[in-house]
């Protein structure tokens, strides 16, 4: 019994001993949360390896059978490099103990890669390490690890998963990013956590850098990051870079990846995910990314039409962002793995990039998205595949976001995104009149533009008084309309003489002069992308850089009347005048229309990738000084456009013109190698007409002609091809042929017989006849998404006579106005005066209106005594003056008096002292305050008082 006793003395010591070392290892585990981890079992190491070399046979490792008894099978210890090579066929037996968490077997070796099979899974090394993870139901055997190359091994492990690190709690379906500014947290050759996020750097190490957004995982480190699961999805992007800054491999769940690239996790319920770095990484964001949430509230939008422009026109700023996130009027942008780059003609947009797009409820939306998708990029518009420059239909039940995800290869490059909502069908137009007459509210167009606010509820009208603008303009807004106020486009002229060089040096474009700007920017008029429903009636552009400017004599260069960029521009009556280069429609998608237009012009003088619709216009090549020959036309459509099509046009050309051809087709090349001299001439070396030129690989240019008077001056072969020259300066063909899509569809001669297509030997393109012409032109119409119906455009084709046609009292004089700065109020100086209710008020303001001869005059006149709640508003130029009563009070005008008729204020009582003050805005006089008071007879006979009694002479 006392022998007994002694020994449960010496266990209950035993035991307070080990509470009291417990306690003290949980006081010291309070410090580092992770007092859990994995317990390793057994290690193999190379000192404990049999000595020799095992080949042919089998042999024992500590518990380890080996088998190497397969042809070329080794196992060999080696001294001198301290570790052991095994060959490929050589099988090690691991007695794997039964494990409810599972285990892992860890190989590490001393150099080189090396590949096993275990289980019938292949496992490769990643930085000297193979991990080769086992399942609870995988244990509790003996597991046999193949070796499928020949490795060299410093050690071998089996670890026992304990309940480390075990399952995260309350983490929810939310967007997470983790960053590294704040904090300075250094976790090495231990365990512990940085936010929710275990942190293992026993064999590594996890050291925060805040001075550099930063943090430094050495290799060896794991980090568990909580996730939970999501019907829709979860993906993990990690944001950084290795030593040489570039992208570092990094093992997730056991699978290679890379970081700074999204990817997607396999989750069906709350765990962690583990992320293995075997090299030294710099990360400076982890950011989780549940589809389910797209990290902002329900957008606040109303179904009213509305925009974003991605140019450089574009009201605010746009941000540059990549890898991160950021909002931009409204739109959020994820950028997280992709990029947002403003330029100034677009924005580029890195494939993996979201935007989601803020959309109202409505039964009906058309949107279009558009800009150049050269790269090919798979764009999706709430998952829905959208070609970019394609108006489509949708429908949405609930006001959201939605995504506009671009996926591939490279980058997109934005202009802009329209958004038209069916139930969203009325608009207030204003009106301003641009000229030299009384009534005009501007002398130039570009400053009307400059100063008025248009959009699709707003729309802005500029009427044109009859004379010659010398401007160059740019339509930045949508649904601005420029009206001549003559039926005659001859009466209204806008000119400009800009041009393109074409002169490159390596690759860069040369300007030799202030006027050389590039074919894009030389155009008179510029509709930018983002000034969609623009319109214009009754006006002549006009390019005169070829007519009057030239650079030499003889020479023509790219010089363009009219550049639209935008989509559902409409021309009506309108005169485009040029040489090389006319009129330029642009944009994928985009559609143009010009009825009843007249366009002169002498090489490619219709060119673009837009969807141009000509009907009824007079196409006239005209005679060029040294040049013999002419194109009407270049189209360099993409392969799902329609590209230009003339309907019941009219074909001319000047009878000095030799060689007249309907057109021939721009960039649409085949494959060519090309060398360049040292003086800048580009020849072609190689080509292969077969094959397309991949820099141009979606172009497919299209024209079609449809029931068109033909100039009996157009060539036999009616089209040509695109052409170069080779180093011995002789003229090839670069077309590449079989994706051309040039045409003719009931062509007649100037006497309306129909053209026989046998009488032709048609080069390239092919002549045709239709018994059903009009079906066939509703047909391409819809196609081009011309017509009535949500989705389609179809401009008010009616023919704008102005009411009261205006000849100006002095003719416009031309001028070339500074662009002056729209974020700023022009300054408009006042000037006041009084004047007696007794005298012939009318004649003396009259005098004063002449005397200020100012281009816009308004006038607040403000009766203070008399009739205190109603003042007079005079608004007029030079020689008219419209007069409206106000009621102070409602801001409504109650009355419209008329011209020059101004009454002052009215009493009764014709002895008491008036006050008027009369307030002029104009533009261009220096202030001047001219006072007066209105005196009353009581002070008049206070005057004859004074005369009397003497008291002044």
């Amino acid at each position: 019994m006392l022998e007994c006793t002694m020994f449960e003395k010496k266990e209950d010591a035993m035991k307070k001993l080990f509470v009291l070392l417990l306690a003290c290892f949980m006081l010291l585990g309070m410090n580092t949360p992770l007092d859990v981890f994995a317990s390793t079992s057994k290690v193999w190491s190379y000192v404990d390896a049999p000595e020799g070399t095992i080949e042919g046979t089998t042999g024992t490792w500590s518990g380890i059978d080996i088998d190497a008894t397969a042809n070329g099978a080794k196992f060999n210890k080696r001294v001198d490099n301290q570790d052991i090579q095994i060959n490929a066929q050589t099988k090690l037996i691991i007695p794997v103990e039964s494990h409810q968490e599972g285990a892992e077997i860890t190989l590490q070796l001393s150099g080189g890669e090396a590949t096993v099979s275990v289980l019938e899974n292949e496992y490769k090394s990643a930085s000297q390490f193979i991990t080769i993870p086992l399942s609870s139901e995988q244990t509790g055997q003996d597991v046999t690890v193949e070796f499928k190359t020949t490795a060299y091994l410093l050690n071998l492990s089996l670890s026992y998963l304990e309940a480390y690190p075990g399952v995260p709690e309350d983490i929810v379906a939310k967007d997470k990013d983790y960053t590294f500014e704040d904090n300075s947290v250094s976790i090495e050759q231990t365990k512990g956590t940085f936010d929710d996020i275990l942190v293992d750097a026993t064999n590594g190490k996890f050291a925060v850098q805040p001075e550099y957004s930063r943090v430094q995982i050495n290799s060896g480190t794991i980090l568990y990051i909580p996730v939970t699961s999501d019907e829709q999805g979860v993906s993990i992007l990690i944001s950084g870079v290795d030593n040489q800054s570039q992208a570092a491999e990094i093992q997730i769940n056991g699978d290679n990846y890379y970081t700074n690239q999204k990817i997607s996790l396999d989750i069906h319920e709350t765990s962690y995910i583990k992320v293995q770095f075997s090299q030294q990484t710099y990360v400076g964001l982890i950011s989780i990314d549940y589809k389910s949430d797209l990290g902002f509230e329900v957008p606040d939008v109303k179904a009213i039409d509305t925009g974003w422009d991605f140019t450089s026109n574009a009201a605010n700023t746009r941000p540059e962002i990549q890898g991160g996130k950021d909002e931009y009027e409204g739109i959020q942008i994820d950028a997280s793995s992709g990029k947002f780059s403003p330029r100034d003609g677009d924005t580029q947009i890195n494939a993996t990039t979201i935007l989601y797009i803020p959309l109202a409820k409505d039964d009906e939306i058309a949107v279009s998205v558009n800009g150049n998708n050269y790269n090919g990029l798979k764009v999706t518009w709430d998952n829905q595949d959208i070609t970019i420059g394609k108006e489509f239909v949708i429908a949405n039940e609930e006001t959201r976001y939605v995504p506009l995800k671009f996926e591939g290869e490279g980058s997109c490059y934005l202009e802009n995104i329209r958004i038209d909502y069916k139930s969203d069908n009325q608009s207030i137009s204003h009106t301003v009149r641009v000229g030299s007459s009384q009534e005009a509210d501007y002398q130039t167009i570009q400053s009307a533009l400059d100063h008025e606010i248009s959009d699709a509820a707003h729309p802005l009208i500029i009427d044109i008084e009859p004379g010659v603008y010398e401007e160059k303009l740019e339509i930045s807004q949508s649904h601005v309309t420029l009206r001549a106020l003559s039926s005659q486009p001859e009466d209204v002229v806008i000119k400009s003489g800009f041009y393109s060089s074409n002169t490159f040096i390596n690759g860069e474009f040369k300007p030799q002069d202030d006027y050389d700007v590039g074919t894009d920017k030389s155009g008179t008029i510029i509709v930018t992308s983002g000034a969609s429903a623009f319109s214009m009636y009754n006006i002549t552009v006009e390019n005169n850089y070829n007519t009057e400017k030239k650079t030499q004599k003889d020479e023509q260069t790219p010089a363009v009347a009219f550049c639209s960029n935008a989509d559902k521009v409409y021309l009506n009556n309108c005169r485009l005048i040029g040489r090389q280069d006319t009129l330029y429609v642009k944009g994928n998608g985009n559609r143009t229309y010009f009825k009843d237009c007249y366009i002169e012009g002498t090489v490619d003088f219709i060119f673009g990738d837009a969807d141009a619709y000509f009907e009824a216009c007079q196409l006239h090549m005209a005679y060029f000084n040294g040049k013999k020959n002419g194109y009407f036309s270049a189209p360099n459509t993409k392969k799902d456009g329609i590209g230009l099509v003339f309907y019941q046009c009219s074909l001319s050309a000047d009878e000095r013109v030799e060689d007249v051809s309907l057109g021939r087709p721009w960039q649409n090349e085949c494959y060519t190698v090309t060398e360049t001299t040292a003086d800048g001439v580009t020849y072609v070396v190689d080509y292969d007409p077969s094959t397309p030129n991949p820099l141009y690989a979606d172009v497919s240019s299209a024209t079609q002609f449809i029931d068109c008077t033909m100039s009996h001056q157009i060539q036999n072969e009616r089209w040509n091809k695109w052409t170069r020259k080779n180093k011995d300066g002789e003229t090839i063909s670069v077309t590449y042929e079989e994706t051309v899509r040039f045409i003719e569809y009931n062509s007649h001669d100037e006497q309306g017989n129909l053209l026989n297509t046998d009488d032709f030997d048609v080069v390239l393109g092919k002549m045709a006849y239709v018994d059903d012409l009009d079906s066939y032109l509703s047909d391409t119409l819809t196609l081009m998404r011309i017509g009535n119906g949500l989705g389609l455009w179809l401009p008010n084709l009616d023919t704008y006579h102005p009411s009261e046609p205006v000849t100006p009292i002095e003719p416009v004089e031309p001028v070339i106005p500074e662009k002056p700065d729209v974020s700023e109020e022009p300054q408009i100086p006042e000037e006041s005066w009084q004047t007696n209710p007794g005298d012939d008020h009318d004649s003396q303001l009259e005098e004063s209106f002449e005397s200020l001869k100012t281009p816009h005059i308004q006038l607040d006149i403000s009766s203070h005594k008399v009739v205190p709640n109603v003042s007079l508003l005079v608004t007029g130029t030079d020689e008219t003056y419209k007069v409206e009563k106000n009621d102070n009070q409602s801001d409504e005008v109650v009355e419209t008096i008329g011209e020059k008729d101004i009454p002052l204020a009215s009493s009764s009582d014709n002895s008491s002292t008036a006050s008027h003050t009369i307030e002029a805005k104009t533009q261009n006089q220096p202030i001047i305050y001219i006072v007066c008071v209105l005196v009353g007879i009581g002070t008049i006979g206070l005057v004859i008082f004074l005369r009397k009694n003497k008291k002044i002479s």
